[in-house]
């Protein structure tokens, strides 16, 4: 939003931020939709005037922030279709970058600006944008260090990252809207399967996952990737690191999942163990290489 390219195309009040994690609820988008863009309700039907002002503005960049939270509501994928009449440009926006998850941590936490250790907490989260603002209000409000909170987050999870009400002040009910969300539920595999990807944290490509950790529960992917839960850069497939640790939790991880995983190890060490006479040896030393991350997990 604040690019020196995006700033020149478009006035300040022309790039609109809309805080989506609260409005887990097609009417609650439409309600957080006019507050962003300043609209007042006049027809009697606040989408009409969202629309109204959207057809009679100059070009606008709306960024829909965890759009995933209506997106997956109940109603929300039949109720939430961009009109036929408007220009859409849909973009996948990954996690921020080091320095700027830095930046929104001393935004937040001016006085932590100091801490040599930061790199390294945002570095533990995954930088996500969300975990990144709630662990620097939590310095900010308990004067503890970046390492200080590295080993109550090690040790807590992401209990650690608000006690709020809401998701944008709890990261358990941030996630949570997507775990627990509609999609999810009408599909139980689709959770067994993100349990498989949080105990792999060095990622796995997609032919790996499926042929070793997760077989049977492909169908489940997509789920997880409209939900949010899971990234996939080419054929990689991981799990955020604040999901993974919100996942592995002991009131929440699949047992039955972690059973299936161990056997599913050994499975596949004894299908690759060969020695260095055997001519599927190097094939076996990649396969075996390139899991080593998570086999020592």
């Amino acid at each position: 939003m604040n690019h020196p390219d995006v700033e020149a195309h478009f006035m300040e009040h022309l790039r609109v931020w809309v805080p989506c994690v609260k409005a887990p609820s097609t009417s609650l988008l439409i309600d957080t939709l006019c507050t962003s863009l300043g609209i007042s309700t006049k027809s009697g039907n606040p989408l009409s005037d969202i629309l109204l002002a959207l057809r009679t503005s100059s070009p606008i960049v709306l960024v829909l922030d965890n759009f995933e939270t209506p997106w997956n509501a109940a109603e929300g994928q039949s109720s939430l279709l961009p009109c036929e009449d408007l220009p859409w440009h849909c973009v996948d926006l990954r996690s921020v970058d080091a320095t700027a998850a830095c930046d929104i941590y001393i935004s937040w936490h001016p006085k932590g600006n100091e801490d040599s250790e930061i790199p390294g907490l945002l570095k533990l989260i995954g930088h996500m944008p969300l975990a990144v603002t709630l662990m620097a209000k939590f310095a900010a409000s308990t004067g503890l260090s970046a390492k200080d909170i590295a080993e109550k987050y090690k040790a807590l999870g992401t209990a650690v990252m608000g006690y709020g009400l809401d998701a944008k002040t709890s990261m358990d009910i941030c996630i949570g809207l997507s775990v627990n969300s509609p999609r999810m539920a009408a599909h139980p595999e689709a959770f067994e399967l993100l349990c498989a990807i949080a105990m792999l944290p060095a990622s796995t490509s997609y032919k790996t996952l499926f042929e070793w950790w997760a077989r049977g529960l492909d169908g489940g992917l997509g789920i997880l990737k409209d939900t949010s839960l899971v990234e996939q850069n080419g054929s990689t497939i991981f799990v955020l690191p604040v999901i993974q640790r919100y996942i592995l939790h002991d009131s929440r991880f699949s047992k039955q999942v972690g059973t299936s995983m161990i056997e599913s190890v050994c499975c596949f060490l004894e299908a690759h163990a060969s020695g260095i006479n055997d001519k599927l040896y190097k094939s076996h030393s990649a396969a075996v290489s390139a899991e080593e991350g998570n086999l020592e997990a």
